[in-house]
């Protein structure tokens, strides 16, 4: 994925401000723009021997979506479930086929795609359970194992939740603090958001270019910039409001509201 560099971009990018800080070395001079906003601008990378979900969805996160595209390391990595383990993945339908054709089309200038409908995105919820799905041994009680299946559902049900609106899970959530804390600073959000800065980083970048956030320059500190929802922010994160809450609606029809409370308790302790 990229040799690696996507994950590298928060390292990068505070150790050539540290030097540049430090005037240590004579060479290490000021940028226009950091090394992640040049990545950003100037370079593509494919999945090539990397047939991995979570790898896939950070790259696209740090980098965008329209700068990550999927290749097969034949013949030196070569499995043949590949392509279908790749169109299984939980992603909403517009950025899946950036991943496996638009972005390749736009790049190396292939031309307009003919005769391929514009369909709605159906997600594969999970997979069929066979007549021994119940046999998973001491398996199930490994509390890991549980919260795993669980987050796949959940997953898929905001990913086609969501599909029409193009946004991701993280990017609803940037929205949604973003209008609860008018002129909040990115460093804010990162924190709130317990992401580190490169992401967080990506993700207002994308927003920014979809014309759904603003930045601005704090009336208290010049040296920081706000973030607030611009006309068209508002008026998507109102549309995603309506999904999450019935995305919500569905997972909490599964308890009772007393088990809701306790559930939220409970994995609170896991990540607080």
């Amino acid at each position: 994925m990229g040799e690696a560099l996507p994950y590298w971009l928060y390292r990068l990018d505070y150790m050539h401000q540290a030097g540049v800080r430090s005037q240590r070395y004579e060479r290490l001079k000021p940028l226009k723009k950091t090394i992640a906003e040049y990545m950003r601008s100037n370079v593509l990378i494919t999945n090539s021997g990397m047939a991995w979900e979570p790898a896939i969805k950070f790259a696209q996160e740090v980098m965008g979506e329209d700068r990550v595209m999927y290749a097969m390391d034949y013949p030196y990595q070569y499995e043949a479930r590949e392509v279908v383990d790749m169109d299984n993945m939980a992603m909403n339908f517009a950025a899946k086929r950036k991943f496996f054709e638009d972005n390749a089309r736009r790049w190396f200038k292939l031309g307009k795609r003919r005769g391929m409908a514009k369909g709605k995105e159906t997600l594969v919820k999970t997979t069929p359970p066979g007549e021994d799905a119940d046999d998973i041994g001491e398996i199930r009680d490994i509390v890991g194992f549980h919260l795993r299946l669980a987050h796949g559902v959940v997953y898929r049900h905001f990913t086609e939740t969501f599909a029409e609106l193009d946004l991701t899970q993280k990017q609803v959530s940037v929205l949604w603090l973003v209008d609860d804390h008018p002129c909040i600073a990115q460093t804010g959000l990162a924190q709130r958001m317990r992401m580190d800065r490169a992401t967080t980083m990506a993700i207002v970048n994308r927003l920014e270019a979809r014309d759904l956030l603003q930045r601005g320059t704090s009336a208290t500190d010049g040296r920081k910039q706000t973030l607030n929802l611009t006309g068209a922010g508002q008026a998507m994160l109102a549309t995603a409001k309506a999904a999450i809450r019935a995305h919500e609606e569905w997972r909490q029809s599964r308890y009772t509201a007393r088990e809701v409370a306790v559930l939220i308790e409970l994995l609170t302790r896991l990540h607080e």
